[in-house]
């Protein structure tokens, strides 16, 4: 595990794409391939699995639920492919799987984690995280020094359409 402070001056002056997994994801999934060789790629949430299941690998994934259910998001998934960010809060059975690279974010809102970080004398650095997945992230690219940031899926409101893009589950396609 790979704390994320040790990383960070590679965002510094980059493109960041964070892609959440709301309905409108649908219309415009079909650009990532292209931005990638712009912008840098991070899935968040249920869009890890959805981009899974188009085929699309991201730079990073995020992932921060601590619920049972976020094990769904990462079943059949290549961990290999691409990084993930995590915060400790993560439901324990993800991260003994994932083999590919992984990076401790420390969220504001992980109380215990920090109390380890300063008892152990460890220093650390803490990120803002929002209501969601997609708030911490868009909060650690802003305090990394990202020059832009584009959302792609982050509904506001949900549409007729549901909750999430195609590609949540895998029965969906």
């Amino acid at each position: 595990v790979i704390p994320i402070e040790l990383i960070t001056d590679i965002f510094k002056g980059k493109t960041a794409v964070i892609v959440s997994a709301g309905p409108s994801l649908n219309k415009n999934i079909h650009l990532i391939e292209k931005l990638k060789e712009k912008a840098i790629i991070f899935a968040v949430g249920s869009a890890i699995k959805i981009l899974d299941t188009k085929g699309i690998i991201p730079h990073f994934r995020v992932a921060i639920d601590g619920s049972p259910g976020e094990k769904k998001i990462f079943d059949n998934i290549d961990t290999r492919a691409a990084s993930l960010v995590f915060s400790d809060q993560l439901f324990y059975e993800i991260l003994p799987e994932y083999t590919g690279n992984i990076f401790r974010f420390i969220l504001e809102t992980d109380f215990i984690s920090k109390y380890i970080y300063k008892k152990m004398n460890m220093p650390f650095k803490v990120f803002r995280s929002g209501a969601s997945v997609a708030n911490g992230t868009l909060n650690f690219l802003c305090e990394v020094g990202c020059s832009r940031i584009i959302f792609m899926g982050q509904d506001l409101s949900y549409t007729e359409e549901g909750f999430y893009a195609r590609g949540r589950y895998t029965t969906e396609k």
